[in-house]
């Protein structure tokens, strides 16, 4: 899992099975008061490696609009570094599944790394 926060990349601890929302309530960065307001305001997403692919997204519905893309875009670089990833990695707008509890998320596949990077 990773977050843009502050402006850079910070990635969650290897191995860990919790939430994002766990993640960063761990962390000390939300509580019940603002863990809504966090998570409208900063990216998110995480690397399958045996898809090869690394997802985005931001807020409670998974959204993810041209600004948020070209954040991405000018993130890719920290992304790689800090993830190891390479350059085949596929990146997806949106959830890794398209349908999460009877509500159909819209997902984007923007290229790989390398492509992104061309």
């Amino acid at each position: 899992m990773f977050i843009f926060k502050n402006g850079k990349v910070t990635v969650a601890p290897k191995g860990v099975s919790y939430s994002h929302l766990e993640w960063f309530e761990k962390e000390g960065w939300v509580d019940r008061a603002n863990s809504i307001a966090f998570l409208e305001e900063n990216t998110r997403g995480f690397f399958i490696s045996s898809q090869n692919a690394l997802y985005f997204y931001k807020g409670v519905g998974f959204y993810f609009d041209n600004q948020l893309i070209e954040q991405v875009k000018n993130m890719i670089g920290d992304l790689q570094r800090e993830l190891g990833l390479s350059g085949d990695t596929r990146i997806l707008a949106g959830p890794k599944k398209k349908v999460i509890t009877g509500k159909e998320y819209p997902q984007k596949y923007l290229g790989t790394i390398r492509e992104l990077t061309a």
